[in-house]
């Protein structure tokens, strides 16, 4: 199965810079006693990092670049990296509060992917997922390969505009959404 996922299990040994910048100064999922197993091994990644994105492209080229790519993140809300290159991606508002918003992160991280992807693959299709805490339209980034990246849009049951937030994505640059 083609997927994104860069698991604590497979990687984590050789490559913990692939992994979210916890607060404690760790990399890897933020776990207390008792949390659901499943969680350990779906770390989120450090997005910022060009290896991670460098080793989804050698995940997809291995599965023989087929026309899908999925570049999703884990679900939950534990685990965004808090390093410094990560956080210069984030367009947070001030004095928002650090789990509002890392769309903008997401789609730099998304259009890195697009860009490699597409040199293998002019019409591979960058498949995104749009809930949580990167549901939001973005306030700075663009999608830049808007006939390559395809979105999963979920709307929270918060939301009040759910028609204005894929309006706003639509002038972002995103065409295609499910």
């Amino acid at each position: 199965l083609n997927r994104l996922y860069i698991t604590e299990k497979k990687y984590y040994k050789d490559h913990p810079e692939y992994f979210g910048l916890t607060p404690y100064g760790t990399r890897g999922v933020e776990m207390e006693d008792g949390f659901p197993k499943f969680i350990r091994y779906c770390s989120k990644v450090c997005v910022s990092n060009e290896g991670v994105v460098d080793q989804r492209i050698a995940d997809w080229e291995k599965d023989g670049c087929p026309w899908l790519l999925i570049a999703g993140e884990t679900d939950g809300l534990l685990g965004y990296c808090r390093c410094e290159k990560c956080r210069a991606l984030d367009a947070d508002l001030p004095g928002e509060p650090f789990l509002s918003n890392k769309t903008d992160r997401y789609l730099n991280f998304w259009n890195r992917i697009a860009a490699k992807a597409r040199a293998l693959r002019p019409d591979v299709e960058v498949r995104v997922f749009l809930y949580s805490v990167l549901r939001h339209p973005p306030r700075r980034e663009k999608v830049a390969y808007p006939a390559n990246m395809l979105c999963s849009y979920v709307p929270s049951y918060h939301d009040r505009d759910i028609a204005g937030e894929v309006a706003e994505w639509k002038r972002r640059g995103m065409k295609h959404f499910y």
